[in-house]
């Protein structure tokens, strides 16, 4: 893991911030969806206003998954910066030592593969959970709204 940081840099720095605090909500969001469905399982109320009833109950499930999407969005594009820094300090070590030792392009190649890899890792797990948690928040406003008017049985 060190070394994985040592080599990308400051980006694979950043992006394990940002693994950190995808995570963090991950299990934030999971933890909260399945309380609130124990919480609401024997809800059974008529109302004329069920859809908004639901909506407002389903609200605070929401909360953290806009940061959740932003870093699935933002990690592919560190990763790429670092993969544009790596490659041109692989060419700014061959300009500076020319071909005959190649451990100066090495070096640099390898922190543009390291930062790839590590946007990647950061970016598809919490792309992979948002869209998870986004259905399972849609399915339960849709069963909740159709409890509270009645003409949902629970099974």
């Amino acid at each position: 893991m060190q070394y994985c940081l040592d080599q990308g840099g400051v980006i694979m720095y950043i992006l394990l911030i940002l693994s950190v605090v995808g995570i963090s909500i991950i299990l934030w969001k999971m933890l909260s969806i399945t309380l609130f469905k124990i919480r609401t399982r024997k809800l059974n109320k008529v109302s004329d206003k069920a859809e908004l009833y639901a909506a407002a109950l389903v609200s605070p499930l929401e909360r953290g998954l806009t940061t959740l999407k932003i870093i699935s969005t933002i990690s592919p594009l560190l990763g790429l910066l670092g993969t544009v820094l790596g490659i041109f300090m692989a060419f700014e070590g061959i300009m500076a030592h020319g071909l005959g030792d190649p451990t100066n392009f090495a070096k640099g190649i390898s922190t543009a593969l390291i930062t790839t890899v590590g946007g990647l890792v950061v970016a598809i797990p919490a792309y992979i959970f948002y869209n998870y948690f986004i259905g399972e928040l849609d399915h339960t406003e849709q069963i909740l709204t159709q409890k509270l008017a009645g003409i949902y049985e629970t099974p």
